[in-house]
């Protein structure tokens, strides 16, 4: 999940919460052409969402008071795409959430505090990774890695995903030139000199094209081998789950007990990320608003 500032004549207008799936996720939903993948993209994006709207506030500047007073909600947009700059599968979602929020305790619109949204952007990426992964095991797929970073389907090959991630590739290329230009860069932070390229140094869009014609494009792509272990990945037998609960104590513990061996206050929302994480693709949700917890 990424996050983006917009800004027209030195005023915020709106934030940009992208949200996307592991490559091997795109593939199977768009070379694969398994919609039922791209359905539960939008319906975890969704549940990101309203996790996301439980961390709006807006700052408190009557009587005194210099605060940040939660709020809860958010206006929001959303806008899906299936492609990347480079034309390989790409399946993502702008989350376009503009600079407002009801503050109902004073009775009107303010502006949006959005620091504990930015705060807890890996909280709410870890709800989407396990909505998703949720379903793509429903649907009959093997996720692997569950807890480590984000996950792939299992059976799509590291070469496919490198096939289909030339934009990846081109941002790598001129990530590589500019620390060679500027070498004094290489102990910066690398991840924001990406971001910067990946916004700022993008290709031109290319008009909007058919699916059946990017479908046609994939697949002149790939060898016979690769298309035959894609259409055996969709018809994938469904992987049995343990009990929820069972589940869930566990993940709740692990979590704990990873926390709070180095630190003695931990924000909730990292606590359930982590507990998300370990029990990503099981048949748990997670419901209520998070704050802070100790042990």
């Amino acid at each position: 999940m990424e996050g983006a500032e917009h800004e027209h004549a030195n005023r915020r207008v709106f934030y940009d919460f992208t949200i996307s799936p592991p490559k091997s996720v795109s593939i199977a939903a768009l070379v694969g052409d398994d919609r039922r993948i791209v359905e539960a993209h939008e319906r975890a994006v969704t549940m990101a969402l309203e996790q996301l709207q439980s961390f709006a506030s807006t700052r408190v500047r009557k009587g005194g008071q210099c605060t940040d007073r939660t709020t809860g909600n958010i206006v929001a947009a959303t806008f899906r795409h299936d492609t990347s700059r480079a034309l390989d599968p790409h399946l993502h979602t702008h989350c376009i959430v503009f600079n407002a929020t009801y503050d109902a305790v004073e009775g009107r619109w303010k502006a949006l505090q959005n620091h504990d949204m930015l705060v807890a952007q890996k909280f709410i990426e870890n709800v989407y990774y396990h909505e998703l992964a949720r379903s793509l095991q429903e649907f009959g797929y093997e996720v692997g890695s569950r807890n480590v970073g984000d996950f792939q389907i299992k059976g799509i090959s590291k070469e496919l995903r490198d096939l289909f991630s030339k934009r990846h590739r081109q941002i790598d290329e001129k990530t590589r030139d500019l620390l060679a230009r500027q070498p004094e860069k290489a102990d910066g932070n690398i991840a924001a000199i990406r971001e910067h390229i990946a916004h700022k140094e993008r290709d031109r869009k290319i008009p909007e094209i058919g699916l059946s014609r990017l479908q046609a494009h994939w697949d002149g792509q790939m060898t016979l081998e690769q298309r035959k272990s894609l259409r055996n990945l969709i018809h994938a037998q469904p992987t049995s789950r343990a009990d929820a609960q069972m589940v869930a104590g566990r993940a709740v513990a692990w979590a704990e007990e990873h926390l709070f061996d180095r630190r003695s206050v931990v924000n909730e929302h990292e606590l359930w990320r982590h507990a998300l994480g370990y029990a990503r693709g099981q048949n748990i949700t997670l419901n209520g608003r998070t704050g802070q917890t100790g042990p």
